[in-house]
């Protein structure tokens, strides 16, 4: 596994990681808390999803 595969795997657990304490936080009936979990893991699958594509490549030059 190289250092890209690495992050994206990273990342990805990461997001995984949030999506359960969201389903927790709904169980526990706190609506708030779940979105904001719910806000990052979708963050960390998006991070995952721009570097397997090699978005995070496109520098802040290419933007202008």
């Amino acid at each position: 596994m190289n250092e890209r595969e690495a992050i994206v795997a990273w990342l990805r657990n990461k997001s995984q990681n949030a999506h359960k304490l969201a389903a927790d936080e709904t169980a526990n009936g706190d609506q708030e808390f779940a979105a904001i979990y719910i806000h990052g893991s979708a963050a960390y699958a998006n991070a995952a999803d721009e570097i397997e594509r090699g978005d995070h490549l496109k520098g802040k030059s290419d933007e202008r």
